[in-house]
């Protein structure tokens, strides 16, 4: 049961592979139809969030806002029900509060690494961009596995980013 990294560039794909994954863990962790249907339809809004605040990019389609969805999705998981679930309704939670974390992170990081974000002094705000998501992260999340995995999520994606640029 892992969720694609995809999911965190491209709001689209993550529509196609959050309810993949929700399926998959009421599968493994035998959710009843309801909590099922309701991890869905949590979905659904989150994307007609992200639809609803759309932009238009020159010479590219419509695009719904990535950050809006996995927002929504957050707020969704950290205020329903699935923190009564037992430890498989809390770690669905977790997980997707972590999607939004590390998307906070990777944008905080490529606006570091860009010339302008440098020269204008982003360097600074991106680092406390970056100290503020890890303050957050093991304010909401107690489980140390859990704030390593993200770590090494969000260090894998830097390698990624860096080895690209070179």
């Amino acid at each position: 049961m892992a969720l694609d990294s995809r999911a965190w560039r491209d709001v689209t794909f993550a529509h196609q592979e959050v309810p993949r994954f929700i399926r998959e863990v009421a599968a493994a962790r035998s959710w009843t139809a309801d909590q099922l249907q309701k991890a869905l339809a949590d979905e659904q809004t989150a994307w007609e969030a992200a639809d609803a605040a759309s932009y238009d990019v020159p010479f590219m389609d419509p695009r719904a806002d990535l950050k809006v969805y996995w927002t929504r999705l957050a707020e969704l998981a950290a205020g329903g029900p699935y923190r009564t679930w037992g430890e498989s309704g809390v770690a669905y939670a977790q997980t997707v509060i972590g999607a939004l974390e590390t998307l906070d992170a990777e944008a905080a990081q490529a606006y570091r690494m860009t010339l302008i974000g440098s020269v204008a002094g982003g360097v600074a705000a991106a680092a406390g961009d970056v100290a503020a998501a890890g303050k957050a992260t093991v304010e909401k999340v107690t489980d140390p596995k859990w704030i390593w995995g993200v770590a090494a999520i969000v260090g894998l994606i830097a390698l990624i980013q860096f080895q690209s640029r070179r």
